[in-house]
């Protein structure tokens, strides 16, 4: 099992414009049809995770965004959930750890579940869709705090349009479990 950010990013930094939304929806390629790798990425996972604020704007879709996955939403507060869909709401990341199928699963986001995951050492991999776009401000991607730890590259793809795809493996430290480090993690949203 891994656990796999895949996300777009602008070359400013920014995953999500002011409102919220995903920066990717600002790409026209993307609006007519080009994915960036993103559902050969999903169909590799079996589960998805995010926090509240990612998962809430969702529930207005016509369609359900993650068919056929598990659905984990880190949150300690209050969060309603379809009746009719495989989620489960978690107020740690420890908690998501064990609840967790086997296989790969996405860590969609937002910023600050990525960076809960990242701070308990949960994330295997980083997939980051460089947009060519700047957008002078917006939600930053990486709010991570003060937790360093070496990347080793593992694949690039760019696009014709310039969008370039890059993928790095995080290092795990060696004395230290995944387990272990999610312990002293606390939940965020």
């Amino acid at each position: 099992m891994a656990i796999r950010v895949h996300t777009s990013m602008t070359l400013d930094g920014f995953s999500a414009d002011t409102n919220g939304w995903p920066v990717l929806l600002h790409m026209p390629e993307f609006r007519s049809g080009v994915s960036y790798g993103h559902e050969e990425f999903f169909a590799q996972c079996t589960a998805v995770i995010m926090g509240r604020h990612t998962f809430e704007p969702a529930l207005g879709a016509s369609d359900w965004p993650w068919p056929g996955k598990k659905v984990f939403v880190l949150s300690t507060g209050q969060v309603d959930v379809p009746a009719d869909q495989d989620v489960t709401v978690c107020a740690t990341v420890a908690d998501v750890l064990a609840a967790l199928p086997a296989g790969d699963a996405q860590l969609l986001g937002g910023p600050s579940a990525i960076a809960a995951f990242h701070q308990a050492g949960a994330v295997d991999r980083f997939e980051i869709v460089l947009l060519p776009l700047l957008m002078g401000k917006g939600m930053p991607l990486f709010p991570l705090g003060d937790d360093t730890r070496p990347l080793s590259f593992s694949e690039q793809v760019v696009y014709p349009d310039g969008t370039i795809k890059l993928c790095y493996d995080v290092a795990m430290p060696d004395s230290v479990t995944r387990y272990q480090l999610s312990q002293t993690s606390s939940a965020t949203e």
